[in-house]
């Protein structure tokens, strides 16, 4: 016997042992984020250690926030699960699962969105919920496809949208809930309706978490993302900054963070 038939024995002997073992479905909130222009940057960074060392810092913060996931099992449901390929972040939960949604919002704010805007990078993605497998080997399902589409086909601007269903599901849950009047407080103030009618997560008013000072870093670093992409004399390309310019020019004046003295309105 030579080797190959006598791997292709031992695996016949082992089949059962090796064959999938097909999973069921699970009803989970998906949030799919997508890094923008990071394969220009990456190309950049070929020639350029800052720019390398934003990406390396931009990626770890990825790794840590999934090791806070696998060791802060109290603060964090045990149902989350994270992959990360290229320039995109899957992270999912059961909705069944006992997390206030209001927490995971924040997390997406301050873990993601603020980390990345400081090291000169935006997101887009969608939030939503549906049918899907995720663990540490697979993520497959019709959730993961509607919220690449959504991502792809319907926020268009570097924002992060929130599906109406969504919504209403986790109002209608008590166990993702604080309080039912606290979380549509923190709705109205966190989660905007376009003018598109399209409900997307706040990036320009108070980011949670973040100190005084912190805010103001982040508002600068924002700043001058926006100035640099309205250079582009790619239309598609300046019309996301178009918008990021006109949700930046009509943040809250009455916020109380004193943010006031160094922000700046853009006009070109």
């Amino acid at each position: 016997m030579n080797d190959k038939e006598y791997l292709i024995r031992k695996f016949d002997e082992k089949r059962e042992e090796y064959a999938y073992k097909p999973k069921n479905y699970e009803n989970r909130v998906i949030c799919f984020l997508d890094i923008l222009g990071f394969s220009k940057t990456v190309n950049i960074s070929s020639n350029n250690d800052k720019t390398l060392r934003s990406i390396l810092r931009a990626i770890e913060y990825f790794y840590i926030y999934k090791y806070n996931k696998e060791v802060m099992r109290e603060t964090l449901p045990s149902s989350l699960q994270i992959s990360q390929f290229s320039d995109s972040i899957v992270i999912s939960y059961l909705i069944d699962d006992n997390i206030i949604f209001s927490d995971f919002i924040r997390e997406i704010k301050y873990s993601f969105i603020y980390t990345l805007v400081r090291e000169g990078m935006l997101v887009r993605g969608s939030i939503t919920y549906g049918k899907l497998i995720h663990d540490n080997s697979l993520l497959v399902g019709p959730a993961l496809i509607e919220a690449y589409n959504l991502e792809v086909n319907i926020a268009k601007y570097p924002r992060i949208i929130v599906t109406n269903k969504l919504l209403d599901s986790i109002l209608s849950n008590t166990n993702n809930l604080y309080d039912k009047e606290y979380e549509e407080k923190f709705f109205q103030e966190h989660i905007k309706k376009d003018n598109d009618n399209i409900f997307f997560i706040d990036i320009f008013n108070s980011m949670l978490h973040i100190v005084d000072d912190e805010f103001l870093f982040y508002l600068q670093d924002l700043y001058k993302i926006i100035l640099e992409g309205l250079k582009s004399e790619n239309k598609n390309i300046k019309s996301k900054y178009l918008w990021m310019r006109e949700k930046y020019n009509s943040m809250d004046e009455n916020e109380k963070i004193p943010w006031t003295n160094s922000r700046r309105v853009i006009w070109s």
